[in-house]
């Protein structure tokens, strides 16, 4: 299924990542991408080169280059998928090849807690680098400066906000279960609205 072409104010809104999905660009999943650390990211190894792989398996996989495409090309992308497709563990992946992590983290909010490290757990596994990746949840912060992607609940990034309004930390937020609409999503998503008006470097998923 092809990206929706709808725009709206620099937006795109994709609807492919549902079972059975296809890519008119030929994307098995398969194919491997390297991601070099950015200089000065990190204290040592500051080349260090990540093997980023998607499972070919998941349906988001096959969706791989128009979504890459859509985040280098716009600032906002909503992806709509099917529970179980790939969307919470790929799609900071994706980011990374988009370029995004270069400038600031990669923030990526789930609702429950469990979920947070879970997630975190499973993408450092994927991406065999498990410093890249870490979390923080109430009472624990794994977070390190060779982080470049941090899961986290919808709750820790709105109090990140409150001593941080601009959210200087990262270049990228994803917002997972955004349809869920809690009073936590709907405040950060309100916040980020007009984040998105003063900083230009960043991008909302």
């Amino acid at each position: 299924m092809a990206r929706v072409p709808h725009r709206v104010r620099n937006s795109t809104f994709f609807h492919g990542a549902t079972s059975g999905a296809v890519t008119d660009q030929g994307c098995t999943g398969a194919e491997p991408f390297y991601y070099t650390r950015p200089r000065g990211s990190c204290r040592r190894n500051k080349n260090k080169v990540m093997l980023l792989t998607y499972p070919p398996e998941l349906p988001i996989s096959a969706c791989r280059a128009q979504i890459v495409e859509a985040l280098r090309t716009s600032r906002v992308l909503v992806v709509a998928g099917d529970t179980g497709s790939g969307k919470t563990t790929q799609l900071p992946k994706m980011c990374l090849e988009a370029g995004r992590g270069r400038h600031g983290l990669i923030g990526c909010t789930q609702p429950r807690r469990i979920a947070a490290v879970a997630m975190a757990e499973r993408v450092a596994e994927e991406l065999r680098e498990p410093a890249a990746v870490s979390y923080r949840i109430r009472f624990s912060d794994q977070t390190t400066d060779t982080t470049r992607i941090k899961f986290m609940t919808d709750g820790i990034l709105l109090a990140e906000s409150r001593g941080d309004r601009l959210l200087l930390a990262y270049d990228t937020l994803i917002i997972d279960e955004a349809h869920e609409r809690s009073l936590n999503i709907d405040f950060l998503l309100g916040h980020i609205k007009g984040l998105l008006a003063r900083r230009k470097d960043l991008n909302l998923v």
